[in-house]
C-alpha cells in the first residue's frame, strides 16, 4: 500500500503536464503565467471550501441554477471563442 501511494505522489498531475507543456512550447514567461493562473485557481476553490460556499449552494436552489446556468454560459463563451 506504501508503494502504491508513493507512486501516486511522484507522478505529475494535469496542472504540471499543462506547465511543462506551455513552457516548451511557448516558453519561460508562459510557464510563469500558467504557474500563476493555477495558483490563483486553486486559491479561489481553497477560498470556497474555506466560506462554505458548497454549502451556501446546496441549501439554495435559486443560486445552485444561477451558478449552474453562469458556468454554462462561460463554456459557450470560451468555446465560441476559441471557434473563431
Amino acid at each position: 500500500m506504501l508503494l502504491l501511494a508513493s507512486v501516486l505522489l511522484l507522478t505529475p498531475g494535469p496542472a504540471v503536464l499543462y506547465i511543462v507543456t506551455r513552457s516548451i512550447d511557448q516558453g519561460r514567461l508562459a510557464g510563469i503565467v500558467s504557474t500563476l493562473g493555477i495558483a490563483v485557481g486553486t486559491l479561489f476553490h481553497v477560498a470556497a471550501a474555506a466560506f462554505g460556499i458548497s454549502a451556501l449552494l446546496i441549501s439554495s436552489a435559486l443560486l445552485f441554477n444561477f451558478a449552474k446556468y453562469m458556468g454554462a454560459a462561460y463554456l459557450i463563451y470560451l468555446g465560441s471563442a476559441s471557434y473563431w
